[in-house]
């Protein structure tokens, strides 16, 4: 099926199909072509408070099925919801409970009715999901998100800005390294602040999913910043309602997030779209899970480390 096609079938035109047994319309709502996305995202995102998230497969499951318990389309979760919630929390599914997966469902159909703008992967559950949503949201194809990553700087031009990663030691590595080359002036004249989420999650009860979100907001409290990056996971949308009160744009992005700091996932990856350089980093030569302890000063003095958000 092909982009067009596909576009049809999500947003269309009035158009009328089943879900359950019941009769919806779905009037078309804004999708963004995939040649002017970088455009139209640098347009939007210079709105005050903006917002955006990336809406994977998971997160689009975890909207659809939270719509139709809400509306009382159906009764409880499917076991597949179970299995890919608690998966992602890293949890046994018997550890959780109706209780706290609806909660997470609620949280996240709030929280995507507070975005600007949406990247979303085309189906019948997204459909739905974008039916039910408020207007104003625009959306854009989940593959523009990596375009958008590589042109997104002059949304962070003189920005205090910070960005929440288990990878936040190479992020922050990286971020000193390009900016002290000059002909990356104009690409990073920000200051930047690298958090670990890690040590959040790792620390609290995950069965029960907002004890997490809390740990993490309590630590975004912490420090000032008035720019968000987040490397897209599971509670990255419950996140946004609190941030939302901090009054300040955010950007929940997937792995794409890391083409802003010239880093690659692997040697391998398609290079007719990300041209890799000599001062490129890869994911796969620092695996924070068999690197515990990377050593930033290898690539740097503690100095340049010490002053790297100034």
């Amino acid at each position: 099926m092909n982009k067009v096609t596909s576009l049809f079938k999500l947003v269309g035109s009035n158009i009328k199909y089943r879900i359950n047994g019941k009769r919806c319309t779905f009037p078309g709502k804004k999708i963004v072509d995939h040649q002017e996305a970088v455009d139209a995202f640098l347009d939007i995102g210079q709105n005050k408070n903006f917002q955006c998230a990336y809406i994977d497969e998971t997160a689009t499951l975890i909207l659809y099925e939270g719509l139709l318990v809400n509306q009382h389309l159906a009764k409880d979760y499917s076991g597949f919801l179970y299995s890919a919630v608690s998966y992602k929390l890293g949890i046994s599914v018997d550890s959780l409970s109706f209780k706290v997966l609806k909660h997470i469902c609620s949280s996240y159909i709030q929280a995507f009715n507070r975005l600007g703008a949406a990247f979303i992967i085309p189906s019948r559950k997204m459909r739905y999901v974008i039916k039910c949503a408020k207007k104003g949201i625009l959306y854009f194809w989940a593959d523009s998100c990596f375009d958008i990553a590589g042109s997104i700087s002059p949304l962070l031009k003189d920005k205090k800005v910070a960005v929440l990663s288990d990878h936040a030691d190479l992020i922050k590595v990286q971020f000193v390294r390009e900016k002290s080359n000059p002909s990356n002036a104009d690409k990073y004249s920000y200051s930047l602040l690298a958090i670990d989420s890690a040590d959040s999650i790792h620390n609290t009860d995950r069965s029960l999913c907002f004890e997490t979100v809390d740990a993490i907001s309590m630590k975004l409290l912490k420090f000032s910043f008035d720019t968000l990056l987040i490397h897209a996971d599971i509670y990255s949308l419950p996140l946004l309602n609190f941030i939302s009160k901090l009054k300040i744009s955010c950007f929940i992005m997937d792995d794409s997030i890391y083409r802003i700091f010239n880093i690659a996932r692997f040697h391998s990856d398609d290079q007719s779209r990300f041209v890799p350089d000599s001062d490129t980093l890869y994911l796969e030569d620092y695996d924070k899970e068999s690197n515990p302890d990377f050593e930033a000063t290898v690539f740097l003095s503690k100095e340049e480390l010490k002053n790297h958000g100034k």
